[in-house]
């Protein structure tokens, strides 16, 4: 008996420390993306000639969102507190994270949950490759995926990351701006092998107050994946950080057919730099 006690604790440790060693490694991969990502930096300030060409209402986004003679961002770091849900249709849990992001890549990472509950976990996207992993009890999987169809799913996340770091909407990196009326723009620009159709609603000061693309993923673990209606849902503040002014506490997620509200991501940006 008190070899198969034995036996069996010797199998737990050897599993714990399996596990551990798999934590910390995936911890490092992810310091590293990170460490690239943060060495990307841009050039030159913002000025209304960059804009000089575009509709009325795009300028009015523009010049409320970076102001003249900031510097063009290439990379921005974020400090998120909040809310998130593991899925859509699940519950929501308190949540603190950092993000960062460039455009077309992005890493996320962060804490969600209490108690048992508690996970820590991290997701990314970077040149067509993407990953999302969480962690329950320090060392235990508690999610993992990748492949072509989480690629397809994360990346629509880096291109509404641009809300966040509006240089890279500017047309010198590809956007092509038009208007849909007065107060609905809509951007379009590429991320690898995806196109993006970002629509962006104004305020009459040029403010952020939802915005929304086509995003692959699935509304219930019944359905395939499919693109669905995916963005900001509503905008209740935004923050001036170093000349940028984001929106800062927002609800995220999906919009259904029948215009009901999916949010699975309730952010507010706590602190942001951009370089």
């Amino acid at each position: 008996m008190f070899l198969v006690v034995f036996s069996l604790m010797l199998l737990a440790v050897t599993l714990l420390v399996v596990l551990g060693g798999m934590r910390i490694f995936d911890n490092r991969k992810v310091e590293q993306i990170w460490t690239v990502i943060q060495k990307v930096e841009g050039e030159g300030c913002f000025s209304e000639q960059l804009i000089q060409e575009l509709p009325e209402a795009v300028r009015k986004y523009f010049l409320h969102a970076i102001a003249p003679g900031t510097r063009l961002a290439a990379s921005a770091e974020l400090q998120v507190e909040g809310r998130l849900a593991m899925a859509a249709g699940k519950k929501t849990m308190p949540m603190n994270a950092e993000e960062i992001l460039t455009g077309r890549a992005f890493v996320w990472q962060g804490h969600a949950g209490q108690g048992l509950w508690h996970r820590q976990g991290n997701e990314l996207y970077i040149a067509g490759t993407s990953r999302k992993l969480w962690w329950r009890l320090f060392a235990m999987p508690a999610g993992v995926k990748h492949g072509a169809d989480h690629a397809r799913f994360a990346v629509a996340r880096a291109a509404l990351g641009r809300l966040w770091l509006p240089s890279t909407l500017l047309p010198m990196y590809g956007v092509k701006w038009s208007v849909i009326q007065a107060d609905l723009l809509l951007a379009v620009f590429r991320i690898d092998d995806y196109l993006f159709e970002l629509e962006i609603k104004i305020s009459e000061t040029g403010a952020v107050l939802s915005a929304q693309l086509q995003r692959w993923g699935s509304l219930s673990s019944k359905l395939p994946p499919a693109e669905h209606p995916y963005g900001i849902l509503g905008v209740t503040a935004e923050k001036e950080f170093s000349g940028y002014t984001i929106p800062a506490k927002m609800e995220i997620g999906w919009m259904k057919k029948d215009a009901e509200r999916n949010g699975v991501y309730h952010p507010e940006i706590i602190k942001a730099v951009f370089r």
